[in-house]
């Protein structure tokens, strides 16, 4: 399994290259192939960094978001660190 860490810079490349600013947890898993604890969990790990803005769910299933908006800062992390590269 790999780090929530790991799966939060997996989804921010995914929506920023996959030129997403908003999905749901529908999106990002057919985008990265993780799993529903492994989004969620990397979700949180973007908020808490505030790189991206959350819709909450009012009742979470397989997601603990409705949506999720990637922020400014979130497309300035991605430049600073992946610009130019593929995900693989």
């Amino acid at each position: 399994m790999k780090s929530v860490e790991n799966n939060a810079i997996t989804i921010i490349k995914a929506m920023v290259e996959g030129s997403l600013k908003r999905a749901n947890g529908d999106a990002i898993k057919r985008l990265t192939n993780l799993r529903s604890k492994e989004i969620n969990d990397g979700i949180l790990y973007l908020e808490q960094k505030n790189l991206v803005t959350l819709l909450p769910s009012p009742s979470p299933i397989r997601y603990d978001f409705l949506n999720v908006t990637i922020d400014d800062r979130a497309y300035s992390f991605y430049s600073d660190n992946y610009c130019g590269l593929s995900i693989e």
